[in-house]
C-alpha cells in the first residue's frame, strides 16, 4: 500500500515505485486524494494496482489539504490492517498510521520553511522529527534531510545504503538509457523545468539572465512547469517586462516528458534555481543525462547532485551561465558521465533491499 499525497515528481516517484512491485510480483495499492491530474495518470500508467481515493477539498489551501487526508487515513483503519506493509509518502502522513507494525516512511526532502511561520511547517517539521525515534524504516531521498535530523553521511559512500539500522539513502534517479543526449545541434537557450512558485526561484533565474544578457546576448529563456502560484506566475511576468526581457523570455506551461527531452536535447543550459523545499531534483537529473549542463543552487538535496553549484545570487549565477558557455563541452561531458549512477537500475536494487528487510525486520536495532 503506498500513500501519495501530491502530484509532480513525487507522482513520478509513485509510478516507478509500482513498476518494480509489479515487474517482481508485489500486488500493491494506492491511497490518494482524488483529483481529475491523479486519475489520469494512474489510469495511463499503474492500471494493474487499485486506487482508492479519499475525500478532497478541491479548493482548499494545500495545508488543508494535508490534515484532511490524515483525516481519511483514520478512517481507512480498517482496510489498512489487510496490507502486509505500508509505504508512507511524507512524515506528516505517519501519525494517522503509526499503529501499523511495517511501515516505511519516504522522505522526498524537507518540505517546510525553516522559520516555521506557520502552523503546517511546524507540524511539518515536527513529524519529521518524529519518524526517527519510531520504529518504522525510512527511506531518504537525499542526505540534507538525515542531516537536519543530526545523521551526518558522506553522499558519495552511503548512496543506496542503509546507512543506520532502519534508515535508507536512496536518491532519486532516472532511466539513463531513455533520458539521451541525441547529439542534435544546440540552440542559444536556456530552460527551466520548474513548476512556478516562489521557493522554485523562477525570479532568481530571470533576473540573473537578464545580467547574462549584458555580456551574451543571444540567448533566450524557456521556464517550463505549471502555474503553482497565479500570484508568482503574475509577478515573474511583470518583472521580465520590466527588464524588457519579453521577446526572449518564454513562459511555456506544462510539456509532456517526449516534449521535454526534446528541450533538453536543444538547449545550452539548464537552470535549478530552488530556493528552498528541494529534494534530488529530477528536472536536474533529466537534464544531465541529456547532456545538457545543468546549474543549481545548493539547497536541500541538489548538494548530493554533480551540478555546476552557485549561491543564491543573482551575479553568481550570471557568472557561472557564461562559465558554462564557455566551456561548455567539457561541463556538458562531466556531468553526463557523473549522472550515470543515478539511474533506474540501482534504484530498483536499493528498493528491493528496503522491501525485502521491511518484510521480516520489525524493529529498528
Amino acid at each position: 500500500m503506498c500513500f501519495d499525497q501530491m502530484t509532480g515528481g513525487q507522482e513520478i516517484y509513485i509510478n516507478n515505485l509500482i513498476a518494480i512491485f509489479n515487474k517482481h510480483g508485489i500486488e500493491s495499492d494506492v491511497i490518494q486524494p482524488y483529483n481529475f491530474h491523479n486519475r489520469a495518470v494512474r489510469q495511463n500508467k499503474i492500471s494493474q494496482t487499485k486506487i482508492i481515493y479519499t475525500p478532497n477539498i478541491p479548493k482548499a489551501p494545500p495545508w488543508v489539504k494535508w490534515f484532511v487526508f490524515n483525516l481519511s487515513l483514520r478512517l481507512y483503519k480498517n482496510r489498512l490492517k489487510k496490507y502486509d506493509v505500508l509505504i508512507c509518502h511524507y512524515p506528516f502522513h505517519y501519525p494517522p498510521i503509526k499503529w501499523h507494525k511495517k511501515i516505511i516512511v519516504v522522505s522526498h526532502g524537507i518540505l517546510f520553511n525553516k522559520k516555521l511561520e506557520t502552523i503546517f511547517d511546524k507540524y511539518l517539521e515536527k513529524t519529521s522529527r518524529l519518524i526517527f525515534h519510531e520504529p518504522c524504516k525510512i527511506v531518504s531521498n537525499d542526505t540534507n534531510f538525515l542531516r537536519y535530523n543530526h545523521l551526518e553521511i558522506n553522499s558519495e559512500d552511503s548512496v543506496f545504503m542503509e546507512v543506520k539500522s532502519g534508515i535508507w539513502y536512496i536518491p532519486n534517479c532516472i532511466d539513463t538509457n531513455h533520458f539521451i543526449d541525441k547529439q542534435t545541434p544546440r540552440e542559444n537557450k536556456i530552460v527551466v523545468v520548474r513548476n512556478i512558485r516562489p521557493d522554485r526561484g523562477i525570479d532568481l533565474a530571470i533576473n540573473a539572465f537578464a545580467l547574462f544578457n549584458r555580456t551574451i546576448n543571444s540567448f533566450h529563456l524557456s521556464i517550463i512547469g505549471t502555474m503553482g502560484d497565479v500570484n508568482y506566475y503574475n509577478d515573474c511576468k511583470k518583472l521580465v517586462n520590466k527588464l524588457n526581457l519579453a521577446d526572449q523570455v518564454k513562459f511555456v506551461g506544462h510539456l509532456s516528458q517526449t516534449m521535454i527531452i526534446e528541450e533538453y536535447s536543444t538547449a545550452k543550459i539548464s537552470l535549478v534555481p530552488s530556493l528552498e523545499k528541494e529534494g534530488t531534483s529530477l528536472s536536474a537529473l533529466e537534464a544531465m543525462s541529456c547532456g545538457t549542463p545543468v546549474i543549481s543552487t545548493n539547497i536541500g538535496g541538489l548538494a548530493d547532485l554533480p551540478t555546476k553549484k552557485t549561491e543564491i545570487d543573482i551575479s553568481k549565477m550570471s557568472e557561472k551561465m557564461i562559465e558554462v558557455v564557455n566551456n561548455w563541452e567539457f561541463n556538458s561531458q562531466e556531468q553526463k558521465t557523473r549522472v550515470q549512477k543515478f539511474n533506474f537500475n540501482n534504484w530498483e536494487e536499493a528498493w528491493l533491499k528496503v522491501i525485502e528487510a521491511t518484510s521480516f525486520r520489525n524493529d529498528k536495532s
